[in-house]
């Protein structure tokens, strides 16, 4: 038996391994991992379309010297079988390269260690077609002060410049290159924003880090904001994996800035289930992983927060994607989240019931629907409240024969409610909350109905309507 040297076709290899799905958010987000990793604390992302056109990340953190350099520009120079920081957001040792070059023809790194001089390397895809080898470019200190943005370097002890060039393969099949690169910028914008939220708000013992675009610092998007804790913190196996549950406030009661600080950019339902952080780094969010919960009016608000560690067997586990944008839990796991997620939801759906009924079965609060139990079956039923004021003040200004006649329209009514296209409207979110009664016109209605009554009267129609629905909620009508 013997052995020969069978090493790969350079070009093609590096040509299809850059095609494994990145998108700009995600390689963005990639190049990033490498700079937490280095403990940098301030990174900036520079772009421009011309007269120049680039991509520039650029960070503070430790930098490399001209062996490191060499293994980070090597595939797979630091793979997953090595020992890793347990700060570190890296996994397989292709990030930078495959990340990069999913963006780019031409990716040059160049950096400093502290009280080192400036080393710079390059793969150039054209030249590696031409040349059909391994050639890594080695720059010289010219080659280096020549490249766009390098002089925020010498303004730093450390750090390292990711520069994207020949951006091809970000604008392909895209018209118009400057529009579309701003547009794809906002979008990495936003996608960083929440990827990264935990790094940027410096929870913990992170500190945090200034992750800036074009000189604009980024704020963070917490997915969890405005939540309450619903359950504690549960542990999982494997070990260093935890499961945190949040109950989410109702869309209706969120501002447009807490819309905006939660990222919500679609209905509240896109944004529900499991929310996967490594190292808290946010991996992949949205997900009930095969069914984990029901896709309903309960579980759109619930919002679960899974922390793993960067241990080499939870990534095995748990099977982290090369992007790093996709991550499945093992079945042990799974079984385990649908027995805490249907717990969850159980209880979250009888707190639900619960506050429903003891608003309706509540005496000094007056509904304009009541509801009402069938013994012995327990069957329920809804008719519309004829002690409401709204209600009695019609049936007052009616004849005998039409208050008769506004009886039977009441019960007609109460027979023929559409609740079970109702409940489908609801389970789908097609149910329109505006339609609901607004402030101006519970005001005016109120007026209308105080007209009839003045002094001592008055005043205690206007206490009876305090505690009338639609009118209690809005007190200030009564201040």
């Amino acid at each position: 038996m013997s052995y020969i040297d069978c090493p790969p076709n350079a070009y093609a290899l590096m040509d299809s391994i850059r095609s494994m799905g990145y998108t700009l958010e995600t390689a963005v987000a990639d190049i990033l991992d490498n700079s937490i990793a280095a403990q940098a604390r301030n990174i900036d992302i520079y772009y421009q379309h011309s007269p120049v056109e680039y991509v520039a990340i650029i960070d503070d953190g430790e930098g490399m010297d001209n062996t490191q350099m060499r293994t980070a520009m090597q595939y797979g120079g630091n793979g997953t079988g090595n020992l890793r920081d347990r700060h570190d957001l890296g996994r397989f040792g292709l990030g930078l390269k495959t990340a990069s070059l999913s963006q780019c023809d031409k990716l040059t790194v160049i950096s400093k260690k502290k009280d080192n001089d400036l080393v710079g390397m390059r793969w150039d895809l054209q030249h590696v077609n031409a040349v059909n080898a391994w050639d890594l470019e080695v720059l010289s200190t010219e080659d280096m002060h020549s490249l766009p943005m390098s002089n925020i370097l010498d303004t730093r002890a450390s750090g390292t410049m990711v520069l994207w060039e020949a951006l091809e393969p970000m604008k392909q099949g895209e018209d118009r290159a400057k529009d579309i690169l701003s547009a794809k910028m906002d979008a990495v914008e936003k996608h960083l924003s929440l990827v990264f939220h935990r790094y940027i708000a410096g929870e913990d013992e992170l500190g945090a880090i200034n992750i800036r675009m074009n000189g604009a610092c980024l704020t963070p998007v917490n997915p969890f904001y405005g939540g309450d804790i619903f359950s504690p913190p549960t542990l999982l196996l494997p070990s260093e994996v935890m499961l945190t549950t949040y109950l989410m406030p109702h869309a209706s009661k969120l501002s447009r800035e807490d819309k905006e600080q939660l990222g919500i950019t679609q209905d509240m339902r896109q944004h529900q289930g499991f929310y996967v952080y490594r190292n808290k780094r946010l991996i992949q969010w949205g997900e009930w992983y095969r069914g984990v919960m029901p896709r309903d009016k309960i579980s759109e608000l619930l919002r679960f927060r899974i922390d793993i560690s960067n241990a080499c067997e939870n990534d095995k586990e748990w099977m982290l994607d090369v992007k790093k944008s996709q991550i499945t839990p093992p079945n042990m796991s799974l079984e385990i989240l649908k027995q805490i997620g249907r717990k969850i939801h159980d209880e979250v759906k009888g707190s639900w019931v619960r506050q429903e009924l003891s608003s309706m079965d509540d005496g000094e609060e007056k509904l304009m629907w009541e509801r009402h139990i069938v013994e012995p079956d327990k069957k329920v039923f809804y008719k519309i409240n004829e002690t409401h004021p709204l209600v009695e003040s019609v049936k007052a200004g009616l004849t005998r024969k039409g208050a008769r006649d506004f009886d039977k329209l009441l019960k007609l009514l109460a027979k023929t409610i559409p609740i079970h296209q109702m409940t489908l409207d609801c389970e789908q979110d097609a149910m329109d909350e505006k339609v609901q009664l607004s402030r101006e016109e519970a005001k005016q209605l109120m007026d209308e109905y105080l007209e009839q009554f003045s002094g001592e009267e008055r005043e205690l129609q206007k206490d009876i309507m305090r505690l009338t629905v639609p009118f209690s909620y809005y007190q200030d009508l009564f201040e």
